[in-house]
């Protein structure tokens, strides 16, 4: 987009160069060859002819219709390379809050839920095994454990589907130096 905004900005000053008389100046050379009769004068002599030119523009108005449309394709061309860059900063925005979000959850299970649903279990086990609990307390406190452990793998493959759309939005492989946060 922006190349072809450049390119808009060419056609403006060409087309203001169009509403002035321009001069131009050529030659033409012709290679003739010899005749097939050789007693023909100037036979094998090449043809060279010199040329001359001047544009004057008549109709100005035109061309100044036409410098207004090439400022427009410019405006144009300008707002839909804002548009494009808009569109990957909220792309970039966007891949990076998932990223956030799902680095936060992955600490949140490592750190607190499930230290506390190991303890929660442990301490629903040691009841049962002293008698102040039943068997469906031990499974229901296991089946939370292993739930948040499951969550918590589907936080960490939430952050590598995100760590890989940035790779996408950016265009190359990233590097980690920290953690997103």
């Amino acid at each position: 987009m922006a190349l072809l905004s450049k390119s808009s900005e060419q056609r403006v000053r060409q087309s203001r160069a169009d509403r002035f008389p321009s001069v131009g100046v050529g030659v033409d050379w012709i290679i003739t060859g010899a005749a097939l009769d050789p007693s023909m004068p100037d036979s094998g002599k090449d043809a060279v002819m010199a040329m001359a030119a001047i544009k004057v523009p008549l109709s100005l108005g035109s061309y100044g219709a036409g410098e207004d449309e090439a400022r427009a394709h410019t405006r144009m061309f300008r707002a839909r390379e804002l548009a494009v860059r808009n569109m990957a900063v909220e792309e970039l925005e966007r891949v990076l809050a998932r990223l956030r979000d799902a680095n936060r959850r992955v600490a949140l299970y490592d750190t607190t839920m499930i230290p506390l649903a190991e303890t929660s279990y442990e301490a629903v086990q040691s009841s049962y095994q002293s008698g102040r609990a039943t068997v469906a307390e031990v499974l229901i406190a296991e089946r939370e454990l292993l739930e948040l452990r499951l969550m918590a793998l589907r936080a960490r493959a939430d952050a590598a589907v995100a760590w890989a759309a940035l790779e996408r939005v950016v265009g190359r492989p990233v590097q980690t130096s920290r953690e997103v946060r």
